[in-house]
């Protein structure tokens, strides 16, 4: 009787092995689950920054989140999602004068549009909206994590963070060109912090100042404007030349190490666009060009207003 029980007791113990078995595959996939979604997580939708009117400014225009982080390559997405009511995305300082490179994102006001903008320098860019240059806004292109910052009407700031695994390393000193060996920047500190330049003026002219570095002094100061050839155009159908029109210019010679002011004053077309249409965007490009050495260049977005 006991030799007859053997061979249920050996079918018993392979039914309980096979169990164990599939117990442990379930436990193995299962585990495999807990470590794919973290790296999953990783590959995050870009952010998306909107044009809305906001409860929380008391019925104003605002850009919806205000600041983004994102990694260099990385992309945002922008959109107006107020009716009827133009905007633009205009962007007043990009690190190193790099802009981001934007498809279906317009500079000069327009209702009813979406695009989205990649980021390949590190650093902070920072925009406004043209036509209401109290709508500000910040992307920081930076290695490691992508993070988006919402402010409730409440007030209340939230961040949701994802880790990525990207890097690069911010560059904010741009140079026409340099000696096989380097030099120091005519701009003290770096454009960055040498620039001082208000993003929203009033009149017919751009204020602001520079701080040249020892290396700049006895060098020379150019101050551009650029605006679009459409903004400039009496009808909405005229041609526009994306290089930009020079519609203003400031040059001093032999400066000395310190701060130096300057005023550009529009030329008179400049002056009838901005009569017309109440506002105007303009790209500031600021040159340094030290005695024998390479020029240096900073750009800045202004929004000026009549």
């Amino acid at each position: 009787m006991h030799d007859e029980q053997r061979p249920s007791v050996g079918r018993a113990a392979r039914a309980l092995l096979r169990s164990r078995a599939w117990v442990l595959a379930i436990a193995a996939l299962l585990g495999a689950g807990v470590a794919i979604g973290p790296a999953l997580s990783g590959f995050a939708s870009e952010p998306t920054v909107s044009a809305v009117e906001s409860s929380a400014e008391g019925g104003k225009f605002a850009w919806s989140p205000t600041s983004a982080e994102i990694a260099p390559g990385g992309m945002v997405a922008f959109q107006n999602n107020t009716p009827n009511v133009p905007h633009d995305v205009f962007w007043t300082k990009e690190p190193g004068g790099q802009k981001p490179t934007c498809t279906g994102v317009p500079e000069e006001g327009a209702q009813g549009w979406k695009g989205s903008c990649k980021f390949n320098t590190a650093g902070e860019y920072t925009f406004i909206c043209s036509v209401h240059p109290y709508m500000t806004g910040k992307i920081t292109v930076s290695g490691g994590t992508t993070t988006t910052t919402t402010t409730s009407s409440s007030g209340a700031a939230s961040k949701t963070t994802t880790s990525t695994t990207t890097t690069s390393t911010s560059t904010h000193t741009t140079a026409a060109s340099k000696s096989g060996g380097g030099e120091e920047s005519p701009f003290a500190g770096g454009p960055g912090k040498a620039v001082a330049l208000r993003s929203s003026q009033r009149g017919t002219a751009v204020h602001g100042s520079v701080k040249v570095s020892k290396a700049g002094a006895g060098g020379r100061l150019e101050v551009d404007l650029l605006a679009g050839g459409a903004s400039l155009a009496k009808s909405k159908g005229a041609h526009k030349r994306s290089s930009g029109v020079r519609v203003g210019r400031f040059v001093r010679g032999s400066l000395h190490a310190g701060k130096t002011s300057f005023s550009v004053s529009l030329t008179s077309k400049a002056k009838s666009a901005l009569h017309r249409h109440h506002h105007l965007a303009l790209t500031v490009k600021i040159m340094l060009t030290p005695s024998g050495g390479s020029a240096a260049t900073a750009t800045r977005g202004v929004a000026l207003h009549g």
